[in-house]
């Protein structure tokens, strides 16, 4: 499929992703890696998405485009921006990926801006430039609108006090929970479990805040948190596999024995 200046705009596919949302529980691995090859072994293992993180990982746009055409269609990727930053969400979509996870979304202003950055007018603000994303979700502006996904992330105890006016914001297709934030907003360190119940009942909040909406709860690394309502999930990341891996061979191995 190729972009046209005049002429029909071609309709692209659905995006699988928001198609599964529909029906089940879905489940990805998270990349902080900046290679494409964990990308395309990844996708091929059947998750139903990969996170491509370019807010925490080593990735970056250079890094983002190769890893996006490595996993191709064999999945839909999401990509966590590094900021609530149009031009950042707006690259992001259309170098190829399925949607956005924005972080530090505290305020139903925030999310505006989030759902309003995934969306060309009149839903929106996001800028023309389809890349790779014309090869997915073709070049018709109704259809892209409505096939991106433009999840936020509740992180912070403010954005816990405003979690049913984030869910509220039109545009915003799901809430994703990053807990090692949200708990040190709370003022309890990554690790710790003094407080935890604490962290556990603002992670209620933003699943039932979500179930009122009608709209999607995601969380990091938390497959346990499906029998809680939560439709959107974590289960391994391309870092985590690697160390447990390196970590638990034999002492001699390393030439420790």
């Amino acid at each position: 499929m190729t972009y046209v200046a005049g002429g029909a705009a071609p309709i692209g596919s659905a995006n699988q992703l928001r198609a599964h949302l529909a029906e089940r529980a879905v489940y990805g691995a998270w990349c902080s890696i900046p290679a494409p090859l964990n990308a395309e072994i990844l996708a091929a293992a059947g998750f139903d998405f990969l996170l491509l993180d370019c807010q925490h990982g080593g990735i970056d746009y250079s890094d983002l485009l190769p890893m996006l055409q490595a996993i191709g269609s064999s999945t839909t990727a999401l990509v966590r921006v590094a900021a609530n930053e149009a031009h950042l969400i707006g690259r992001a979509l259309d170098a190829g990926a399925g949607g956005v996870i924005v972080p530090m979304v505290s305020t139903a202003e925030e999310a505006a801006r989030a759902a309003a950055a995934c969306r060309h007018v009149p839903h929106g603000f996001r800028s023309w430039g389809p890349l790779r994303s014309q090869m997915f979700l073709g070049t018709e502006v109704a259809h892209i609108n409505r096939e991106v996904l433009c999840l936020v992330m509740i992180e912070t105890e403010e954005g816990i006090a405003n979690a049913d006016e984030i869910c509220a914001v039109e545009g915003v297709d799901g809430i994703f929970v990053g807990p090692a934030d949200l708990g040190l907003s709370l003022g309890v360190p990554p690790g710790s479990t003094d407080g935890a119940e604490r962290v556990d009942a603002a992670i209620e909040t933003v699943v039932q805040a979500c179930q009122r909406a009608g709209i999607v709860p995601g969380i990091a690394f938390g497959a346990e948190f499906v029998d809680r309502g939560f439709r959107l999930v974590t289960v391994a990341s391309d870092l985590a596999l690697l160390w447990s891996a390196a970590k638990y061979l034999p002492p001699e191995v390393h030439g420790r024995g």
